[in-house]
């Protein structure tokens, strides 16, 4: 069984809903672990039944069309985008489950492909997509020269030349390769121990090796891991154009909080990921009503028409 899985808290669990409405609309039959800090949402069926795994306890199950829905309460202390690699790890040791392969998706993403062709990716791999900001990073690359340091700190080496940066909210992982995500894990803690995450860039706020640690530590474990990786261009997270897997809202403004005609009017035009959301957020889970779905569409539609004319040059 291939399963998927993702990680949220507070108001992110609209984003969890139209990412599980993608996956159904997509055809997904299988298993959802959603990863959970505070509160449950109010669109869980609060008839939930209670799931025991070895290594989670009251974990509520519901079952959604063709989608079993586990939700896994965590208490750790990092933050979640952190705890990627341990969740997914975890995931596939668990006997009980039974999972042949796992993709993570954060809670800002929606599918848009069928499951099948995601099934078949694993095939190829480990299954990565490039980011579109600073996505040319050749081997010859200032960072990766520094973090080559930090892999020869792990007694390893580097085997892959990459020459794209992989972006950090999507990562599917055979049970065979799950080798990958102790690697990753490994980067992340080998940072801890010997390389200050705090440490200042020429009067830059962001730490030098790592200016975003989990998608820094995935992209050094690419670099490390056995060259069994494979790679989708920006494309597919819809950030061009081109084979669109699925859409990324990255960002601080999510499509379920931006004002689009604002943002229209202000020469920002709406991205796919804003339209790919409210195109999946009428589905079997209701986030929202139905007069809060079709007034956003509405609102979309109206800033698509003035994005025609104006635009930030």
């Amino acid at each position: 069984m291939i399963a998927a899985c993702t990680l949220f808290e507070g108001k992110y669990h609209v984003g969890v809903a139209v990412l599980v409405n993608s996956l159904i609309a997509n055809e997904f039959s299988g298993k959802v672990f959603i990863g959970y800090r505070g509160e449950l949402p109010n669109w869980i069926d609060r008839r939930a039944e209670i799931n025991h795994f070895n290594y989670w306890n009251n974990v509520k199950y519901m079952k959604v069309e063709n989608a079993g829905l586990y939700f896994v309460p965590l208490e750790v202390e990092s933050h979640l985008t952190n705890y990627k690699p341990y969740f997914m790890r975890d995931l596939l040791s668990e006997e009980a489950i039974g999972l042949e392969g796992l993709f993570y998706f954060d809670p800002d993403i929606v599918v848009t492909y069928n499951w099948s062709f995601y099934k078949l990716w694993l095939d190829a791999g480990i299954a990565l997509v490039h980011e579109i900001n600073n996505n040319d990073m050749p081997p010859s690359h200032p960072m990766r020269f520094l973090w080559n340091k930090v892999i020869l700190k792990m007694s390893m080496i580097t085997q892959n030349q990459m020459t794209s940066y992989i972006n950090g909210g999507f990562c599917g992982v055979s049970k065979e390769n799950k080798k990958f995500l102790d690697i990753w894990i490994n980067v992340m803690k080998t940072g801890e121990t010997y390389f200050d995450f705090n440490q200042k860039a020429l009067g830059d706020s962001k730490s030098l090796l790592f200016p975003n640690v989990d998608q820094d530590a995935l992209n050094i474990a690419a670099m490390a891991s056995e060259p069994n990786l494979s790679l989708a261009g920006p494309d597919g997270m819809s950030f061009i154009s081109g084979r669109n897997y699925m859409a990324h809202a990255t960002g601080k403004v999510k499509p379920w909080n931006a004002n689009f005609v604002k943002r229209a009017l202000n020469g920002i035009a709406p991205k796919m990921s804003d339209k790919k959301y409210w195109e999946y957020a009428d589905g079997p889970i209701k986030a929202f009503s139905d007069k809060e779905v079709a007034s956003k569409r509405r609102s979309l539609k109206i800033a698509s028409f003035i994005s025609r004319f104006y635009k930030r040059s």
